[in-house]
């Protein structure tokens, strides 16, 4: 069995691939597993990090030229051998380009590209020669992002497989819904996310009894704004800013919508999903994956104003519907996205 498993994620900011890769060094340390982490001392992980002492932190300091520096090169290789790494997984193909090739001299056996992201892969020979040849194996977090990774080439398929991502299932409640319906989004203020389509729909409802609560901050904020005054949706609409304790925000919602046009197994849907929420999302991109038209929630033909419309006036209309979606959302959690379900497929699939 693989004892020594080390993570590599370089990136400074937080996000979906840094909780994943967090979550899932901290249940292999607490499995006896000899954890190391590679990443940037100026980053939001190392901070997270210091409040568990049993993983190993390997501090480099990477930019977006690492990979021609042969110094990272060599410090990458001295310390998988120092440490005998067995298993590797990557966050980013930037950090498979700067450390795969180290690995492989080091006799590292199994290497990992954690593939999560729908930023297209830019087809460079470095790219090209890491994902053939250096690499063991893709995890793909949908198979939406399974497909699209294939197209661009690289890399044979029997390589890639699909994981989802996975969260910790607490107790179910007894939820009622909110009078009026509160409806929610968790996403970064940007319209990549859906946020002109969402507000437009929106205003076509303002004479309905409503609310619609928006966590998250981002560059677009000061042009969302001017869309709610726009729509005269200022009594409907609140922008809650950045939000700690996510917990809270779900349980104070009914609904949550979530119209980003692309995405992979989204840890806000998850997580809703998780508290007994019922979501809307566009039908396109993974989202089919996680949400089933009708039963957990409804699936919309992006931007298209007229349905989206309509599938928040259901909840409108029949508050009593997003319990009874919402607990089909439960339930889907509990058989396909269960953090122990699939740590254990993770840990027979790509560890042992």
């Amino acid at each position: 069995m693989n004892k020594n498993i080390c993570f590599m994620n370089t990136i400074q900011n937080w996000g979906g691939g840094e909780s994943w890769h967090l979550k899932t060094a901290i249940n292999l340390s607490r499995l006896d597993y000899n954890v190391f982490f590679i990443l940037n001392r100026q980053s939001v992980l190392t901070e997270k990090l210091k409040a568990y002492p049993n993983i190993t932190p390997i501090y480099i300091e990477f930019n977006k030229f690492s990979y021609l520096n042969p110094k990272i090169h060599y410090q990458l290789y001295k310390n998988f051998k120092q440490h005998q790494v067995e298993t590797i997984i990557f966050n980013s193909i930037r950090d498979v380009n700067s450390a795969s090739a180290s690995a492989k001299l080091a006799g590292v056996k199994r290497s990992i590209f954690r593939y999560g992201s729908y930023k297209p892969l830019k087809k460079k020979l470095l790219t090209y020669l890491s994902l053939r040849f250096f690499l063991t194996d893709v995890l793909a977090n949908s198979n939406a992002l399974k497909e699209k990774l294939l197209q661009v080439g690289f890399i044979k398929e029997q390589k890639v497989s699909v994981l989802y991502n996975y969260v910790k299932l607490k107790e179910k409640i007894e939820k009622k819904p909110h009078t009026p319906i509160v409806f929610g989004v968790s996403a970064r203020l940007t319209f990549e996310k859906g946020f002109k389509p969402l507000l437009k729909s929106l205003s076509l409802l303002k004479e309905k009894e409503f609310k619609l609560l928006i966590a998250g901050t981002g560059p677009d904020k000061e042009e969302i704004e001017s869309l709610i005054k726009q729509y005269q949706l200022q009594n409907h609409v609140e922008l809650k800013g950045f939000i700690e304790d996510i917990e809270g925000f779900y349980q104070s919602i009914d609904v949550l919508l979530h119209f980003s046009y692309e995405d992979g197994t989204s840890n806000s849907i998850l997580e809703a999903m998780a508290n007994q929420l019922p979501i809307v999302a566009f039908n396109q991109s993974s989202y089919p994956e996680m949400v089933s038209h009708n039963k957990n929630g409804f699936l919309v033909e992006a931007d298209n104003i007229e349905e989206m419309k309509e599938s928040m006036l259901r909840f409108i209309e029949e508050p009593s519907l997003s319990k009874q979606l919402g607990n089909e959302s439960y339930q889907k959690i509990e058989e396909e996205f269960k953090e122990h379900l699939i740590l254990k497929t993770f840990i027979k699939r790509y560890i042992k």
